[in-house]
């Protein structure tokens, strides 16, 4: 199943037919928003998808430029929480 989500800047598809889903979160709006949107998605189709959220803390000095990624584990734990008590 893949499910359309109509936006002003064009169409997101979010497929939950995977027995694993992986998203990659960096701190950004972006990101947690696609994963609430995975998540919300799986609920509503009762998919069995496990999510897989990643999260990404940069600190390599040598990186430009040098202030450091968002800590988001406890955004992404809050979202998990939140859409599984949607179930």
């Amino acid at each position: 199943m893949t499910k359309i989500y109509e936006t002003p800047y064009g169409n997101v598809h979010i497929p939950i037919a995977s027995p694993i889903i992986t998203v990659r979160t960096s701190g950004g709006f972006d990101s947690a928003l696609l994963l609430y949107m995975v998540a919300k998605t799986c609920v509503e189709a009762k998919a069995n998808a496990i999510i897989q959220p990643i999260t990404v803390v940069r600190t390599n000095e040598d990186d430009y430029p040098s202030w450091h990624r968002v800590d988001n584990r406890p955004i992404v734990d809050g979202i998990v929480e939140s859409i599984n008590q949607d179930k």
